[in-house]
């Protein structure tokens, strides 16, 4: 991530080989939390794109201005001209050789990364779930993690997951009322900080913590 001129949050992809930056988003919205798919194919990340008030009307005796609410959706852009995404309907162009291959990736083979760099910033799509105020995104092989907030006083913040395919595409509650979480390597686990203490889940939804015991634990 980089800051840009205009104090706006852009993704940025750093070519170690020359050193040259390559702006993988625009400047003219915050862009944050960038995650690889773990086949090399797209990257995934939060914008805050949506402008939904919850003041209807600027009118009245004092006047409110107006209170964007859910700003954030989830974006991803192909690295590659002509990459299909995961969350397309199915049609007569999603051939059964394409799904063979996804298969070898998940097994754990050699992930070759290439990236067309012209127009990339214009392959940008939505992920189609509703807009949140969304933070910390997390990808696996076959789900993303993010944390939404609530709204107002006292809000709580949750651990979702949006299942990566084209069925069913929703956000799903993992635990709720958390304070932070971090995806283990293999993205089957999530460690979970809940009030003073942790929990480790499976990575699915509908979860119900237990804190684990840090009584042996020395830092």
């Amino acid at each position: 991530e980089e800051t840009a001129d205009n104090l706006m949050t852009r993704i940025v992809l750093y070519e170690l080989s020359s050193g040259q930056r390559h702006y993988l988003t625009t400047d003219r919205a915050n862009s944050m939390s960038p995650q690889w798919s773990r086949d090399g194919k797209f990257i995934y990340f939060l914008s805050d794109r949506s402008f939904t008030s919850l003041v209807g009307s600027p009118w009245g005796p004092r006047q409110p201005e107006p209170y964007f609410d859910a700003k954030f959706k989830v974006y991803h852009i192909p690295l590659r001209k002509g990459e299909r995404s995961p969350f397309r309907p199915s049609d007569e162009l999603y051939k059964e050789d394409e799904k063979e291959s996804d298969k070898k990736e998940e097994a754990g083979e050699a992930v070759s990364v290439v990236i067309d760099l012209d127009g990339i910033q214009q392959r940008l799509a939505e992920v189609p779930v509703a807009a949140g105020n969304y933070r910390n995104l997390s990808a696996s092989e076959k789900t993303l993690y993010l944390t939404e907030q609530e709204t107002g006083l006292g809000a709580k913040t949750h651990l979702k997951g949006i299942k990566i395919g084209n069925e069913e595409v929703e956000v799903q509650t993992i635990v709720r009322d958390i304070r932070s979480y971090a995806l283990s390597g293999d993205g089957k686990k999530l460690l979970v900080r809940l009030g003073r203490g942790m929990a480790v889940v499976d990575a699915a939804a509908g979860q119900k913590p237990t804190t684990i015991s840090t009584s042996g634990l020395t830092v």
